[in-house]
């Protein structure tokens, strides 16, 4: 087996091949394109393993390499403080150290998803990196009227029918331009949200999960699209622990000898997994009259504080959404609920829902 390290770079890559018996074969840098990447694994006689770390240009990497080498792996750079440690740190030593960890079997894997999958978690991704957007705009538009003196509360300052009232009741001309343009902001980016929403709503259709989501409780269209296009496959996780740690719900602690930290929430994990099933939990709660919600109270009459009875909800929420996926099986509550058998599941408005 031959282990390839790649240092990928947007306009050059370094690669350095390690054999079996830990002997250096080959090092060069050659310019980034999806057809020299190919050209340089081709090249590696005999099986190989090919070794990048997570970046922007990984994805992309991972399927232009995926045909061509028996295995393609893509690292945690956040798990690799061998490399991000060193002092003396450059292309040609990352790209060493990358082939010395895989040879040696300490590469901790970032999964990646087939292209069609892929392409789809960039959509949603979109979707929330445009949602964040928006909301900083919100915030600028605010700011800017409280800086000349205009306090705004609620969100009818953002709408179209009161506009030219509260600009003028900012006296300066100059200011009232800029306001203009926070305005203009929010129109795009509020009209490119929606267009974002209808096309992930276009895509999901095509994944069968997706519908049997919408019948959780707290679930929307949003939540569910995060849900399964971060998570990808159920059988990424062995167990329902490993699901919460990645969700940013796990608990950990270090210890040392006999000495050991306090447990805490794992740091780690993926935001967006964690804002999305916390959010469904607080919803179903919200809705009321179904597990989630009379769980909440169980532990509440428990004496639970209301901070432990969110997290344990949050990973009820996630546990059954995973089960679901993992089983290939619709929404059965366990005392024995059954959702609506027809439609979509009424929705409580609240702010929380997504």
């Amino acid at each position: 087996m031959k282990y390839i390290g790649l240092d990928l770079h947007a306009k050059s890559f370094r690669v350095a091949v390690l054999d079996g018996r830990g002997r250096w074969v080959w090092e060069q840098t050659y310019a980034t394109s999806g057809d020299e990447l190919v050209r340089v694994v081709q090249a590696v006689a005999g099986r190989k393993c090919v070794v990048l770390e997570e970046s922007t240009m990984a994805a992309w990497a991972y399927r232009v390499l995926a045909p061509h080498a028996d295995r393609v792996v893509v690292a945690d750079p956040c798990a690799n403080r061998w490399i991000a440690g060193d002092e003396n740190m450059n292309d040609a030593v990352a790209a060493r150290k990358l082939a010395e960890l895989l040879r040696a079997g300490l590469i901790q894997a970032v999964h990646h998803a087939p292209e069609e999958r892929q392409l789809f978690k960039e959509l949603v991704l979109l979707y929330h990196d445009t949602s964040h957007e928006l909301g900083r705009a919100k915030s600028k538009l605010k700011a800017k009227f409280r800086q000349h003196g205009v306090s705004c509360e609620g969100s009818r300052v953002y709408g179209r029918a009161d506009r030219e009232a509260w600009l003028a009741r900012v006296p300066a001309r100059a200011a009232r331009q800029q306001l203009s343009w926070l305005l203009e902001r929010i129109d795009f980016l509020a009209e490119q949200k929606a267009e974002i929403r209808r096309e992930v709503a276009r895509q999901a259709r095509a994944f069968p999960e997706m519908a049997r989501f919408d019948a959780v409780p707290g679930i929307g269209l949003i939540r569910a699209a995060t849900f399964f296009a971060v998570v990808d496959t159920p059988h990424r996780f062995a167990r329902r622990s490993k699901l919460w740690t990645y969700c940013g719900l796990g608990i950990v602690r270090s210890q040392s000898g006999e000495s050991a930290g306090p447990e805490h929430l794992t740091r780690r994990g993926n935001r967006l997994l964690k804002d999305a099933v916390k959010g469904a939990a607080l919803s179903a709660v919200v809705q009321g009259d179904n597990p989630f919600a009379r769980q909440q109270e169980q532990l509440l009459r428990q004496g639970v504080s209301p901070e432990r009875a969110w997290l344990t909800g949050s990973r009820s929420m996630a546990s059954t959404l995973w089960a679901m996926w993992r089983k290939d099986e619709p929404y059965r509550p366990r005392d024995g609920q059954r959702p609506p058998a027809t439609g979509r599941r009424p929705k409580a408005r609240t702010r929380q829902a997504a």
